[in-house]
């Protein structure tokens, strides 16, 4: 290993610990700052240029270059970053006279039946937003202009080029995904909110309802708590996979008041030192989205110590996004649910979560086209918060609000590792039902086929593993044609 190598990995060490920390809710202040300053020799220029003549090429050499040309941008804005992450960690609304960490807002939104408390909820959380925001706006200023300096055309430029990625060949892919399927999700929308959220109408959706519908309380009961770790933990073991005792793993689902209300993972030493956090709050959701955070774990606490760390740490995230869906799935899965849960009536609750992956895919659809618009140098930031609320309304018929134009934005692109994500754990799944069955989850060798994948890190990109899986290419024809025939079924049934 050189030494821009064991810099470079020391420096994750820490930065994940710190995120850790934070978002798990034990320190009230982020530190990144001190962080960069430790290794603020690895963040240049002239190291990115030295670790192109230093490390090997089968050492990820162009994946870890790209790493720390971005993290040039990132270095330079660690403090205003500090002071957001700690503005968020103390930001309160009031909920019925008491003061709330606005971290918590999510979750109550989630759980709150009554459509005017649900909007009102949302509305506060939209006001400590605001007071956010110029914080957001002068972070996203800032990385655009450095993209500028280094010589790029815009933000959009300089992702493409540094991480070999074609953003418009995805956009098409989506774009064809948005255009395929506008019948059946209408069609779908219209039901289950007509069933689910009684007195909203078509007009007046909005994501707050879309948040409370996904919290799906009314399939709580196929979704027993106390089963929550155990059935994923006899799952893996059917599958020859010992992660219940694995020492790698650490499991954090302790509440705290300022966790985070979403889920992740924090992979601090990989492989040796693994997080997985959580802030159980019920029902499906829950189960959602601890197999999802499982999934990352599974793939960073079993890859190979001995890659270098570019392909243990860094590489094309759509890869462990996509072993993070493949777990996720089982909670979408009727012979799952009966073999791991003892449910075998979920029918309904199977058929609603397809139509919340649509709801989703469209919704990512929409960010990639939002943020090709935000970091293409095109608008100026004042025009971005309209473009961001017309361009996700339009794509889901539910109103988006223009105060979320940066909030809901993952850094880096970040949207666009989900949607390859998406195309590549339907292939995943696929393979593993051709080769194992429909019940893969009980089979050893689904469990050697996943261990494989998992081993090996992210050496290999979205593109590679699909065809290891067989596959020619990543697209959205196979989600397309999954929601035509399940269309084309439910209007047989109608007829």
């Amino acid at each position: 290993m050189t030494d821009i190598e064991k810099q470079l990995e020391a420096f994750l060490n820490e930065f994940e610990r710190e995120g850790y920390e934070t978002g798990a809710g034990l320190k009230d202040e982020a530190d990144f700052t001190s962080i960069y300053e430790r290794h603020a020799g690895l963040f240049s220029h002239e190291t990115a240029a030295a670790a192109r003549g230093a490390v090997p090429e089968e050492n990820g050499c162009g994946t870890l270059v790209a790493f720390l040309t971005v993290n040039i941008i990132d270095n330079a804005l660690k403090e205003a970053m500090d002071e957001l992450i700690t503005a968020e960690l103390k930001a309160t609304i009031q909920v019925n006279g008491k003061e709330v960490p606005l971290r918590q807002a999510q979750i109550l939104i989630s759980n709150e039946p009554d459509p005017a408390a649900r909007r009102a909820l949302d509305a506060a959380r939209l006001a400590a937003q605001r007071k956010l925001n110029p914080q957001y706006a002068d972070l996203q200023r800032r990385s655009h202009l450095m993209s500028l300096d280094m010589g790029y055309v815009s933000y959009t430029d300089f992702f493409q080029k540094l991480e070999g990625l074609d953003l418009s060949v995805l956009k098409a892919h989506t774009q064809k995904l948005l255009d395929e399927t506008a019948g059946v999700y209408e069609e779908l929308l219209n039901r289950y909110r007509s069933a689910l959220l009684p007195g909203v109408s078509a007009a007046d959706l909005e994501q707050c309802d879309m948040a409370f519908m996904r919290r799906a309380s009314h399939f709580d009961d196929l979704f027993p708590a106390k089963q929550l770790v155990s059935s994923a933990w006899k799952t893996l073991a059917a599958m020859g996979v010992d992660a219940a005792d694995n020492p790698n793993i650490r499991l954090d689902i302790e509440r705290r008041e300022n966790k985070s209300p979403r889920a992740f993972c924090s992979p601090v030493r990989v492989p040796h030192e693994v997080y997985l956090v959580i802030m159980p709050h019920g029902g499906a959701d829950d189960y959602n989205s601890f197999l999802h955070e499982l999934g990352h774990t599974l793939h960073f606490a079993y890859a190979d110590p001995a890659l270098p760390v570019a392909h243990r740490f860094l590489g094309d995230n759509s890869v462990t996004e996509a072993h993070a869906m493949t777990i996720e799935y089982l909670s979408y899965c009727g012979p799952w649910l009966e073999w791991a849960l003892g449910k075998s009536e979920s029918r309904e609750y199977l058929e609603f979560m397809d139509f919340f992956e649509l709801y989703m895919l469209r919704r990512y659809s929409a960010k990639l086209h939002y943020e090709l618009a935000l970091h293409g140098g095109e608008y100026g930031l004042g025009e971005c918060a309209g473009i961001y609320a017309d361009t996700l309304t339009r794509a889901t018929s539910v109103q988006y609000s223009p105060d979320d134009y940066l909030r809901d934005v993952d850094p880096h692109f970040y949207c666009a590792r989900y949607l390859r994500a998406w195309m590549l754990r339907r292939q995943i799944v696929s393979a593993l039902e051709q080769k194992f069955g429909g019940a893969w989850f009980t089979d050893p060798g689904a469990g050697r086929m996943l261990h494989e994948l998992w081993s090996l890190g992210q050496k290999e990109n979205a593109e590679a593993v699909s065809a290891r899986a067989g596959f020619h290419e990543l697209n959205m024809d196979a989600i397309i044609a999954h929601y035509r025939q399940a269309n084309a079924r439910q209007e047989s049934k109608e007829n």
